[in-house]
């Protein structure tokens, strides 16, 4: 389906019999870990605190190297959401946090309750981790965000052409949006940090999928044994959920397919995995026991792939 290219940007991983291929896309598009491209005199925290913003391995919990063989397409991004957020709104930047903005690279802003927290598409901030990525003084460029626009066009770009062909070829397709999130939530007025579901769905309030697909996969996680699952509690759905869910524009925009043909065949749901499930946070690695996890979701999605297949 996707040739692997641009191999610092992304990772392909297509079906390994294209006539047994399905309409199911598993995408992660925060587990990448180059951090090459960073200039670490001009950030104020340490490599070990930008990875708290990663979705640490979970390309390897999604298993994505393994599911060509049930049909199902993978992608995952490479670069890290620290130097540039895949799972933002293009727009998604404040003039505020760009030095050096003239207009010359960058005219479109849009701030919004990302830019307000310093994690819009390009982050300056970990708020709720309690450090700043940089000092006013050293916030990235307008010239160097055109530059990390390269890796969030390229990515979405090829993401794009996964779905639009499996539009084309089935006449909708499937979007699964791999993530994990930290195991409590903020901490409250009284200190306090409320306890997040093993499983947290979401689907824009009922906008990207349909009930049914959504069910499909919630009692799906279940009959896994992952029974503690959350729905749109506390995460809504980012922007690629919203974007190439039902209703979204993300393969319509640019007139690569007539929106008339969207219906009921168009599914994209985010999916939050707990690290607690298999993150050892004392050591910061995978924990030796997080296999059942792994053989879970590939059930997961065997399920989604099956479902999906019968609904064209």
């Amino acid at each position: 389906m996707c040739s692997e290219m641009a191999n610092d940007i992304f990772k392909t991983h297509p079906p390994g019999n294209a006539d047994h291929s399905g309409m199911l896309v598993v995408n992660c598009p925060h587990s990448g870990q180059d951090y090459a491209m960073f200039d670490v005199e001009k950030i104020t925290c340490s490599f070990e605190q930008l990875r708290v913003l990663e979705d640490s391995l979970m390309d390897e919990m999604a298993q994505l190297s393994c599911l060509g063989q049930y049909g199902i397409t993978a992608l995952q991004a490479l670069f890290p959401r620290s130097y540039i957020d895949p799972n933002r709104a293009v727009t998604s930047l404040d003039k505020t946090q760009i030095r050096q903005w003239t207009g010359q690279y960058i005219n479109y802003f849009m701030p919004d309750k990302y830019t307000s927290l310093g994690a819009g598409l390009v982050p300056v901030k970990a708020k709720p981790e309690g450090f700043d990525i940089y000092e006013p003084d050293n916030y990235p460029t307008e010239e160097d965000i055109a530059g990390r626009l390269k890796y969030y066009k390229a990515y979405h770009a090829q993401l794009q052409e996964i779905l639009r062909e499996n539009f084309n070829k089935f006449g909708g397709y499937a979007l699964l949006d791999m993530h994990s999130c930290h195991p409590t939530g903020p901490a409250d007025e009284n200190g306090d940090r409320p306890r997040r579901a093993d499983i947290i769905l979401s689907d824009c309030r009922g906008q990207s999928c349909s009930a049914e697909f959504l069910e499909v996969v919630r009692q799906a996680y279940i009959a896994q044994g992952l029974d503690d699952v959350e729905v749109n509690r506390p995460f809504k759905g980012g922007f690629i959920t919203s974007h190439y869910g039902r209703g979204g524009m993300g393969i319509f925009s640019a007139g690569q397919v007539a929106p008339s043909r969207a219906g009921d065949t168009i599914n994209a749901l985010q999916i939050e995995v707990n690290k607690r499930l298999y993150w050892d946070f004392e050591t910061g690695r995978e924990k030796p026991d997080s296999t059942p996890l792994k053989a879970a979701n590939i059930a997961v999605f065997r399920k989604v792939h099956d479902y999906s297949s019968s609904l064209v």
